[in-house]
C-alpha cells in the first residue's frame, strides 16, 4: 500500500491517511509467480485444496497483465505456469513418489 498523493502526511493522523494499492510492488511481480503460484502448484501435486491461495492470486492478477489462475474454475493456467513461474510442474514434477 502507498499513500494517495496530495495528502499532508505530517498533519494527518496515521489512521486517517488514505492509501491505495501499490501496483509496482515486488509482491505482484516476484512473490506471485515465485511464491503463491508455487504453493498452489505443490498443493495440486499432493492433492491439497488451496482456496485461500487461489483467492489471493485471483485478487492480485486482476491488477496484472498475467493470469495465473482461471477465475471461474480456480485452476492454474498451465501455459503461464510452465513458462513464467517457478512452479514444480514447470520442471516436469507432477507427482510425489
Amino acid at each position: 500500500m502507498m499513500p494517495v498523493e496530495g495528502q499532508d502526511l505530517k498533519s494527518t493522523p496515521k489512521g486517517d491517511v488514505l492509501v491505495k494499492l501499490n501496483l509496482k510492488a515486488r509482491f505482484f511481480w516476484e512473490d506471485m509467480p515465485y511464491g503463491l503460484v508455487i504453493l498452489k502448484d505443490i498443493g495440486n501435486i499432493v492433492g491439497v485444496s488451496t482456496p485461500n491461495i487461489t483467492r489471493n492470486i485471483i485478487f492480485h492478477q486482476r491488477h496484472m497483465p498475467v493470469k495465473y489462475v482461471n477465475e471461474s474454475t480456480g485452476e492454474l493456467n498451465r501455459d503461464i505456469v510452465t513458462t513464467k513461474t517457478g512452479a514444480p510442474s514447470a520442471y516436469g514434477i507432477t507427482t510425489i513418489e
